[in-house]
């Protein structure tokens, strides 16, 4: 084999078309009304298979007769499956009725056996303008990528930038807020014995009264300085509360 080349599972058959010998040397074998006609008559079989153009070689063997290889293709019916469907009675009436002849024989019965495939063409080339419209589409799709994804980091850095200025502007706002709390806030009273200090510092006394009677009035006065009376009376000296003496002159 060449290189490339594989074995693959066909069936293979001939058939004898009847004609006459008028038709026979004035014209050769419709190879494509045949083809046609096998394929239909694959279809309308008991079960029915399908088999496909690309699968199907004929060959023109003179004297009315053809040689059909239908190889088997991938995910397609097997070979035994269409060598089967080929024995059937009804698939030479059908390939008769299809070609509008009064009979079709098998020159050789179907059989199932065992071909040589040769490898796939290669694509065929791609024009050079549709090659470079290809290249102006990817590099137009890469230059939309590369612009998305360099919006999105710019968005994305931004709203980082916001958000650190946010936090900071929040941070020294209760800072401020903070001293300024401390500053205001009056100084809590020592607790000694868990009882409230009291001040020790002595209230300004109010100065004592003098009181005068001069002209027939008797008139109260405040003294800054205190006159201690000059006869001791015990009863006015002290009242009952301890009060300051007073001293009436007339």
């Amino acid at each position: 084999m060449l290189p490339g080349e594989a074995r693959a599972a066909a069936s293979s058959f001939s058939l004898e078309i009847s004609t006459t010998r008028r038709q026979r040397a004035l014209a050769a074998l419709d190879l494509d009304a045949i083809q046609d006609a096998v394929i239909k008559s694959f279809a309308t079989g008991s079960p029915p298979v399908t088999v496909t153009a690309e699968q199907m070689t004929l060959e023109d063997l003179g004297d009315s007769r053809v040689r059909v290889t239908i190889v088997q293709a991938e995910g397609g019916p097997a070979a035994e499956a269409i060598t089967a469907s080929a024995k059937q009675p009804t698939f030479l009436e059908s390939v008769a009725t299809e070609l509008s002849v009064p009979k079709v024989y098998y020159d050789t019965a179907p059989a199932t056996i065992s071909v040589t495939v040769a490898p796939p063409p290669p694509p065929p080339p791609v024009p050079l303008s549709q090659a470079a419209e290809v290249n102006l589409v990817s590099d137009g799709r890469s230059r939309q990528w590369i612009v998305g994804v360099s919006v999105a980091v710019a968005v994305l850095v931004v709203a980082l930038v916001l958000l650190a200025l946010c936090l900071a502007r929040r941070y020294a706002a209760a800072k401020a807020r903070g001293r300024d709390d401390a500053s205001t806030c009056p100084p809590s009273p020592s607790v000694e014995g868990g009882l409230p200090s009291t001040s020790t510092e002595a209230e300004p006394s109010a100065p004592p009264l003098e009181r005068s009677a001069s002209w027939g009035r008797v008139g109260i006065k405040r003294s800054n300085s205190v006159k201690r009376p000059t006869h001791a009376d015990p009863d006015s000296a002290a009242g009952p509360s301890g009060a300051s003496a007073m001293t009436f002159r007339i």
